[in-house]
């Protein structure tokens, strides 16, 4: 294994959301990141402060857990077909203009095999955490500290990589062939640099902050990666155990 992703391993777990009270820890961090950190949803629409929408129902979910902490780093959602109402459009197809040669590509798959990436949110909580409190006496040596935080530093675009390692296993087992994403220009440089490839497929849009509408096709998305970066490929497909076709 890559010592890049070796260290990943020392510090988060991904998991599928799979229960109602971790569903719930999932829905507290949306809320943390999208109404009050950046206000891209009113606080006062959900008292209960758990952020959630009429696509919850319909999507799987995945999880990071810091591991020493137990805390949630980051979680996304993938929005699936609505099997009793196929032709429901996507939180994509609502809110953006998608062009009309992406429109013929969108057209040629069944709605069964389309899926959008949603809400992915990494707690900003978590990215400045220290390490200080991971010793049962709370208090380590100055050059150990500085040591963990330059690890920790460096574990944070793993964090979005961790994340759609959780979107690849849904995808595999939802059997996804085509992906939609509303991305920030910001996301999308990242993952590119990762040799994670999406396609813009409109303007830019006002939805939830800047967004690009993106759609990519999953076997060569997957294939891309694959030859650009065979390292990203091996951790986000668990080293070929969920590769989507």
């Amino acid at each position: 294994m890559n010592d890049y992703f070796r260290t990943f391993y020392q510090y988060f777990n991904v998991l599928p959301v799979n229960n109602p009270e971790l569903l719930r820890q999932t829905m507290s961090l949306r809320y943390q990141v999208y109404c009050v950190e950046h206000c891209f949803e009113s606080p006062g629409r959900y008292p209960d402060c758990l952020e959630c929408d009429h696509f919850d129902g319909i999507s799987k979910h995945s999880c990071l857990r810091h591991l020493s902490s137990q805390q949630l780093a980051g979680t996304v959602r993938l929005v699936l077909a609505d099997q009793a109402y196929p032709e429901r459009l996507f939180p994509m197809e609502e809110h953006c203009v998608i062009l009309p040669e992406f429109k013929e590509i969108i057209e040629s798959y069944p709605r069964c095999q389309i899926a959008e990436i949603s809400r992915l949110a990494v707690s900003k909580e978590f990215r400045r955490r220290t390490k200080e409190a991971e010793t049962v006496h709370g208090i380590i040596d100055q050059g150990e500290m500085e040591r963990r935080r330059e690890e920790e530093r460096r574990t944070v675009p793993q964090i979005t990589l961790g994340l759609f390692q959780g979107i690849v296993t849904m995808s595999t087992e939802s059997d996804v062939k085509l992906w939609f994403a509303a991305m920030e220009p910001q996301l999308l440089r990242l993952l590119k640099q990762f040799g994670i490839v999406f396609t813009q497929a409109g303007p830019m849009v006002d939805y939830h902050g800047r967004r690009l509408p993106c759609i990519a096709k999953a076997g060569e998305l997957m294939e891309g990666i694959k030859q650009r970066r065979p390292d990203v490929w091996g951790f986000i497909t668990q080293y070929g155990k969920n590769v989507p076709a």
